[in-house]
């Protein structure tokens, strides 16, 4: 149980969470600092999380940690947990808004910078998979999905290649993906909650193996 979503979401024997972390945390340093964390918002969050602009998912998962202790401190959001499983001995923290924000045209209840190991633009919804499906369908993403029995729920997942010209050199050109998951579970949710993820791999990486 503690480690179902890592597995059946990020599995791949050629794709290891410290080389995305590595190559996250170069991508991060080397980003310009032109946008503060205190410009970040709800519409920035909602532009990564649509899996399809490099650069805002890098400047996202750069600012949304500080932007949101500054939120915090504000009294705008809540630090708490809205996951319920662990996947390591570092603390998983979720930021909630106080009152539900609209992304993508549903309800959003809050927001994390990690999908289990990984670094990734995560949002909670009060909204069904389905009609959060409809929304990145629209946007030319195509989903398998699958029942996962230690999540009590289902898990979909999408991926699309990243143009290499959009890829800054830090990455080490590095051939990456897109890949996208749209997650319920008793086990690991609230109920009614969809978890949204967008996070970066590599080509041949391939989640749900």
């Amino acid at each position: 149980m503690k480690y179902a979503l890592h597995r059946h979401i990020i599995r791949d024997k050629n794709f290891t969470t410290k080389y995305l972390a590595s190559l996250c945390c170069v991508v991060f340093a080397a980003a310009p600092l032109a946008s503060l964390a205190s410009q970040l918002g709800p519409a920035d969050i909602e532009q990564a999380l649509r899996c399809n602009d490099l650069a805002k998912w890098t400047q996202v998962m750069r600012d949304l940690g500080p932007w949101a202790d500054q939120e915090v401190a504000a009294g705008r959001l809540v630090r708490t947990s809205l996951t319920q499983l662990r996947f390591s001995n570092k603390p998983i923290v979720d930021y909630v808004f106080p009152a539900p924000v609209k992304l993508l045209g549903q309800e959003a209840t809050g927001f994390a910078n990690s999908m289990g190991m990984l670094p990734a633009v995560t949002v909670f919804f009060m909204a069904a998979p389905a009609a959060l499906r409809q929304v990145f369908e629209r946007d030319g993403h195509a989903f398998q999905c699958k029942m996962v029995s230690e999540l009590k729920g289902e898990t979909c997942k999408a991926s699309r290649p990243i143009p290499q010209d959009t890829v800054d050199p830090a990455w080490g050109n590095a051939k990456l993906q897109f890949v996208l998951n749209i997650t319920t579970g008793e086990a690991l949710l609230p109920p009614g909650v969809t978890m949204v993820a967008c996070t970066v791999l590599p080509v041949e990486g391939n989640p749900f193996r």
